[in-house]
């Protein structure tokens, strides 16, 4: 096994027409989860939005993670994506759309 490297990041996603819980906030937030895991501190970006949302006990909306999620990938050189089974996502509330 490789070490983790600091200038490239990797996020996949599984989707499974079973689940529940697809959702395209509740997917954004484990790409960006996984982009992060790789780095020793939280980027500041992040932590902010933490620290809003905790104090009025929300979570961050869609446009947020997406926000974060590009401030994450402007930071590395090469990133890379994989969603396997995208078809297999709700079609009901565009998470389909909104992931691709």
């Amino acid at each position: 096994m490789y070490p983790p490297s600091t200038d490239h990041g990797i996020a996949y996603l599984y989707c499974n027409y079973k689940e529940n819980g697809q959702a395209a906030l509740n997917l954004m937030s484990s790409l960006l989860k996984q982009l992060i895991h790789r780095r020793p501190n939280l980027p500041q970006s992040l932590e902010e939005v933490y620290s809003e949302h905790r104090s009025k006990q929300t979570r961050p909306n869609l446009s947020e993670y997406l926000t974060l999620f590009q401030n994450e990938i402007r930071q590395l050189r090469r990133t890379f994506i994989v969603i396997g089974a995208l078809d297999e996502c709700s079609e009901a509330d565009y998470t389909r759309q909104k992931l691709s």
